[in-house]
């Protein structure tokens, strides 16, 4: 495997080992918990994962229905109303905003952040 020159190993080879799986939840979440590793290596992928899990398992224990329209109106009022999950409007361009482990921290992020969320 390649020797990253300004990352930490750990992170350049989860990204690399998951970016090809970027097709599934479990890719998408280690990849971009492994760019928020390069700023912090105190990040847990388990962590995120388990995060958005309790997540995914309030929305479900909502719908009642198979429709997706159910599935996202729940999603949203989860995400929004109950959690309280905004777009940070006074600190904008905190690069922090753009790491989903501080995302679901801080619940503020920007809308490429909150839609990967989504």
């Amino acid at each position: 495997m390649q020797k990253p020159l300004y990352c930490n190993q750990v992170a350049f080879d989860m990204f690399v080992s998951q970016i090809g799986c970027r097709e599934t939840n479990i890719g998408i979440c280690s990849a971009v918990t492994a760019i928020a590793m390069r700023f912090d290596r105190q990040v847990s992928l388990q962590l995120v994962a388990l995060e958005l899990g309790d997540i995914a398992k309030q929305v479900t224990k909502r719908v009642t229905s198979g429709s997706d329209r159910a599935l996202i109106a729940h999603l949203h009022q989860v995400l929004f109303e109950g959690l309280g999950f905004r777009g940070d409007t006074g600190n904008f361009y905190n690069p922090k905003n753009s790491l989903l482990p501080n995302v679901l921290e801080c619940k503020r992020g920007i809308p490429i952040t909150l839609a990967l969320l989504y």
